[in-house]
């Protein structure tokens, strides 16, 4: 190859895109490096040796520049996608991950931070212009996840601006799917170069930091695999930080004394979590949501388990008291939500149904998965009515009575549906006309929700009209039997008075049930005559049977 003609690089088009897993990533990059190694003939140890010094001094393998910049291009991802596999699996650890887990991982990423260093410098001369800014973007932003691991927040954030920048240019040029590869990755960088700058403000003693920016990183899909860590010790701090002015709850009417402060923080966290949730618009966001509010709620009531039996011995009735109604508010907001988590995943099962099709191959959803989950919603409705002092506020209890019922309604519903979908029409009228007589009990407790009522209103309509369109079907079922024995030779004894055609017989005919064993096989039966075994059995024997 002449030195005057450039090599084009469109790094980012080329590499393949990211899957939600870094294993796969991590895989399918290592195939790639596999095929590139195979066509530069290089299967030894000493490959990439190799490569490096053929990108020194321009004597490229098998005369292949593209593929020896590349090979060490799918080096320098390989070494990062590891790095983020290690990072996810010591985040997702229940018991926090190893340190030990967090340091390979930081070296991960400084073995791609120096592949891409040693492309920056050696490949460049031999790129097209475009190729040359790309590569050093794609340095810069390696270097930064370096920086950012080892909490050099300066550094970092001016490796993520120098990358940004390019990557920002680069996002207005192509195809469009080109354009949203880059703008992807340039909002990923933002979103580090952001978190950056907030540290810097944090360690630099200005107050004005704004809470509000970790929390709407958070909520960014692309912050979610490289900050989660970091962002969540923020809040955890922040949260420190106002449990020590947090004194109370309020609940059944009364105020609740909240003394542990790891029990304040656990209830900050799933108050913030509660805030955050109303602003998502995505199902499965809201999940995740669910999730991590089920864990506060959880912690909170085993934290304050373990506090009540730390100080069995030297607590005072006044502390058993708070203990036992912080008890009842923990748990209370635990089972409601999973309550509004499983209303969540019923309206997402209802959508899935009105949307499948008969021909689809994803898993076919059926009411009895709704009719389970209703079922689940009732058990909590049970569990949380049997919590201490929920029956000294009347309008909580009548609220939890008027769900019990309202959800009860649901499920005989559902129940129906599944008994008619799997042919019993019989079980599932009477479970209707069952339905029916619940939901009338439900509209009198629900009188002053307005919303509940129009639900029940709604369900009610839905239950009569599945009711009839059965009762007609059963109808309709019953004449196709009867018609299909309307002929004359089997109803002699009546007289069809309308003005078809008579059908004299049934043609073809129909299948009648016979013998298995027909009788005519055993006619000869009476005429055998079997031998006399008497005499056989009557003869002498000797002593003792012998002879």
């Amino acid at each position: 190859m002449s030195s005057t003609q450039p090599v084009s690089l469109p790094l980012l088009q080329k590499l393949p895109p990211s899957p939600t897993s870094f294993i796969i990533y991590h895989s399918i990059l290592r195939k790639q490096i596999k095929i590139v190694r195979k066509q530069l003939g290089l299967t030894e140890t000493s490959a990439y040796d190799k490569v490096k010094e053929s990108l020194k001094d321009g004597s490229f393998v098998n005369s292949m520049p593209f593929e020896c910049i590349w090979v060490l291009v799918l080096n320098a991802e390989r070494a990062w996608a590891y790095g983020m596999q290690l990072k996810t699996e010591y985040q997702t650890n229940s018991q926090g991950g190893s340190s030990a887990m967090r340091q390979h991982s930081i070296r991960r990423f400084t073995k791609a931070a120096k592949w891409a260093n040693f492309l920056k410098e050696n490949a460049s001369k031999y790129l097209d212009e475009r190729g040359t800014i790309e590569i050093e973007a794609y340095h810069n932003w390696l270097q930064g996840t370096v920086e950012l691991e080892r909490e050099k927040y300066a550094d970092a954030a001016r490796m993520f601006s120098e990358a940004n920048k390019v990557y920002q240019q680069l996002a207005t040029v192509g195809s469009m799917e080109t354009r949203a590869r880059y703008a992807k990755r340039s909002a990923e960088i933002a979103n580090l170069l952001q978190y950056s700058q907030y540290e810097l403000s944090r360690k630099s003693g200005d107050d004005s930091a704004e809470l509000a920016v970790i929390q709407n990183l958070l909520t960014q899909g692309s912050a979610a695999h490289m900050l989660n860590d970091k962002l969540e010790q923020v809040l955890e701090e922040e949260r420190t930080k106002q449990a020590a002015s947090m004194e109370t709850v309020t609940f059944l009417n009364r105020e609740i004394a909240v003394q542990n402060e790891r029990v304040r923080v656990s209830i900050l966290k799933a108050q913030s979590l509660e805030k955050d949730l109303q602003n998502q618009k995505n199902t499965d966001q809201k999940l995740r949501f669910y999730e991590k509010l089920l864990l506060a709620y959880g912690d909170g009531v085993r934290i304050l388990q373990e506090d009540v039996r730390k100080n069995a011995s030297n607590s005072g009735q006044d502390y058993v008291e708070q203990s036992r109604l912080l008890n009842t508010y923990l748990n209370y907001n635990y089972l409601m939500s999973i309550v509004k988590r499983n209303e969540l995943l019923v309206q997402n099962i209802l959508r899935q149904m009105s949307n499948q099709t008969g021909g689809s191959d994803k898993q076919t959803r059926t009411p009895q998965e709704v009719a389970h989950l209703y079922d689940v919603i009732l058990q909590n409705i049970e569990e949380m009515q049997d919590l201490p002092e929920i029956d000294s506020d009347s309008q909580l209890s009548n609220d939890l009575e008027s769900k019990q019922i309202y959800n009860r309604s649901f499920k005989l519903y559902f129940l129906a549906a599944s008994y008619e979908h799997a042919g019993k029409s019989r079980e599932a009228h009477a479970l209707l006309k069952h339905t029916l007589s619940v939901i009338g009990a439900a509209k009198t407790k629900a009188q002053k929700n307005s919303e509940l009522l129009s639900n029940l209103n709604e369900l009610e309509a839905k239950a009569k009209k599945d009711m009839l369109q059965g009762h007609a079907q059963s109808y309709l079922e019953a004449n196709t039997a009867q018609a299909a024995s309307s002929s004359v030779i089997a109803n002699l004894d009546q007289y069809q008075s309308n003005d078809k055609v008579p059908e004299l017989i049934a043609f073809p005919p129909n299948f009648e049930k016979i013998p298995c064993k027909p009788m005519f096989f055993d006619i000869a039966g009476n005429n055998v005559e079997l031998p006399n075994f008497k005499e056989q059995g009557q003869q002498k024997k000797g002593w003792f049977g012998i002879w």
